[in-house]
């Protein structure tokens, strides 16, 4: 699959992406950022993670708060199936009726069939992007606290409790309009 690492199409009317499957996510968010776009997955494999890599694992990155996994981020793909034969999604981001074809492959590892095409979702870069950090007696409090942000609907973007050497420390990343940020 390493030499299917051609980004086909970048739509911004629809904002999505058509890549083949070895596209490097790096490379990917470097030829978005060009447009004001990104992709929602962001991991920390970022350098050497492909597309279809991170949708057979449905993987899940650090911006997940706010995009969810990968595999929430497809629209359509190409597969091989065992068999050889090769299907197609259609490429529609809602389904009025039926089972949606993609779930069958988001996750599955490749078991079900080999990803070689994606059409994924993409975002506009944020306005505005406030990092925090906040540190806490015990991972119990910091987790009290990260549910009580969920409870009051507050989505930041990235939400990570860490236990670090000798402390409890909850990461946030808020995104999106300067107002919006600003009042999270």
């Amino acid at each position: 699959l390493g030499r299917l690492n051609r980004i086909l199409e970048i739509n911004p009317l629809d904002m999505t992406a058509t890549v083949e499957a070895a596209v490097v996510l790096e490379d990917l968010e470097d030829a978005l950022f060009e447009q004001g776009l990104m992709p929602g997955h962001d991991p920390y494999s970022v350098p050497i993670a492909t597309v279809a890599g991170t949708i057979s694992t449905n993987g899940v990155g650090y911006r997940a708060g706010a995009y969810g996994p990968m595999g929430d981020q497809v629209v359509a793909m190409e597969v091989v199936l065992p068999d050889g034969r090769i299907i197609a999604t259609r490429s529609v981001p809602n389904y009025s009726s039926g089972p949606n074809l993609n779930h069958l492959f988001i996750g599955s590892e490749g078991v079900f069939g080999v990803i070689t095409r994606a059409t994924i979702r993409v975002f506009r870069l944020p306005e505005s992007q406030v990092f925090a950090a906040m540190d806490f007696e015990s991972f119990d409090q910091g987790f009290r606290a990260a549910a009580e942000l969920h409870a009051l609907g507050i989505r930041p973007t990235l939400l990570d409790l860490t236990e670090e050497e000798d402390r409890i420390r909850l990461y946030l990343l808020f995104e999106g309009f300067k107002e919006g940020v600003t009042a999270q």
